[in-house]
This record gives structure tokens, sequence and C-alpha cells, in this order.
């Protein structure tokens, strides 16, 4: 019950923990259950709880310049470029962009990125980062995208 309410909590900071770097994902585990069939108005609910959730839990991560999650930054945009073949003067959508560091990384190499995520916080974040950076081929706005 207390992981429970660390999850839904607004005051307590996740940092994610001691994860090992390319997990980065939120998990739900059950121990093994019958399936049960659902109607279109019991999903609907089950989805808005989780929904609420995950954004309970992003809004409270803490992902700062320092953590260890956004040290391959460089690197990771380098990999984006390479493998979707990006040029000079492209654009990108980048959903679910939190903070902005790959959108601000790839704006600065010249890509032009329009950024979205439903957690506000990380678009002020983001708009900060902007403006220190003078990147002004990217643009971030909070939208639902569910």
């Amino acid at each position: 019950m207390n992981m429970i309410k660390n999850v839904v909590s607004d005051s307590t900071p996740w940092v994610l923990g001691s994860l090992d770097e390319g997990w980065e994902c939120i998990a739900f585990t059950f121990q093994e259950q019958l399936p049960i069939e659902l109607n279109e108005a019991e999903m609907n609910t089950l989805l808005e709880a989780s929904d609420k959730a995950a954004q309970t839990a992003y809004k409270r991560m803490d992902l700062s310049h320092l953590h260890k999650w956004t040290m391959n930054t460089d690197s990771e945009v380098q990999f984006i470029i390479r493998e979707c073949n990006l040029q000079e003067n492209d654009f990108l959508i980048d959903f679910g962009c939190g903070s902005g560091r790959h959108s601000i990384k790839l704006a600065q190499n010249g890509i032009n990125v329009t950024a979205v995520d439903y957690i506000d916080t990380n678009i002020i974040a983001a708009n900060k980062a902007k403006l220190a950076y003078g990147c002004n081929n990217v643009n971030f706005s909070k939208r639902n995208i569910g």
C-alpha cells in the first residue's frame, strides 16, 4: 500500500531509483490472475486511473542535468539524427518531450522541433531551457496526447 501511496503523492519527489540505464519505463506487475471481460466504461475508467498515476509520477520525476539518465543526451541525439537521416531544416515532432533536453539538442543541430508534453511543469522547464540556450527553432506546448 505504501508503494501505491508514493506513486500518487504530489508531495514526494520521485528520483527514479537505481534502475539500470535503458530501463526507463514504468511497469505495473500483478500476480497471475484470471482474465476478466471489461465493458467500454470499465476500460475507460481503468485507463483514466492509469493515466492519472502516470501523470502524477512523471510530474515528480527529477531529471536534472546531473541525473544518470541525462548524461548521454548528446549521443542519443546523434543516434536519432543518424538513424532517422535528419538533415538541417528538417521538421520533427517530439511527443512526451519532458523538460526538452532532446528537443533542444536537436534544435541546436538545425532541426525544427515541435515538442509536446502533458505535464505543465515539464513545459515550463522546457521553455526556460529554450530561452537559456537561445533556440528559436523549437516550440514547446502542453497537450493531452491521448
